[in-house]
Formats: structure tokens, sequence, C-alpha cells
């Protein structure tokens, strides 16, 4: 009852399976999901299934929360070299 079947229609694609799990970062935080339709082959996913999803979206997570970090890392040196700039100008 929940699924939102707007973007089949506008498609015509036919989602018949989905597995959906959380991408966590290190300390548990939830900082996205990765999502798969239609198991190849047909039929339900298994646990097997969730199980290598979640592993996929560990590793997803961790990029994304390294990209955010180096992002950060870079905004700061920014910063700092401004501020350098300013005070070796004064």
């Amino acid at each position: 009852p929940r699924f939102n079947r707007h973007f089949d229609v506008q498609t015509g694609f036919r989602t018949k399976s989905i597995l959906t799990v959380p991408m966590r970062n290190t300390r548990s935080e939830i900082v996205g999901v990765l999502q798969t339709l239609n198991k190849h082959g047909g039929g339900a996913f298994t646990s097997e299934d969730v199980e290598l999803l979640l592993a996929l979206a560990g590793v997803a997570a961790a990029a994304i929360t390294n990209a955010l970090l180096h992002e950060e890392i870079e905004r700061l040196f920014e910063g700092f070299a401004k501020a350098a700039v300013v005070a070796i100008e004064s």
C-alpha cells in the first residue's frame, strides 16, 4: 500500500520487487538509502541479497562520508590560506 506506482506509470517500467537498506556511517548514522528493484531472474529478494546490499551500502556510506570530509577540509584550508594572505599583507 505504501508503494507509489507513479514512476512505473510515467515510464512504463514494471516494478516487481524492491529491496531497500540504510547507508550507515561508522557511527551508525544514516547518510543515505540504497535501493534495488526487480531481482535478476525474478522472484523475491533473499536474506543473502539483504546482506550483500548492506555490505555495498556500507562501502557507499564510507565513500560519501569521505567525500564530505574532503570537502570540509578543503573549505577549512581555503579559509586558512585566505587568512594567512591577509595577515601577510597587513
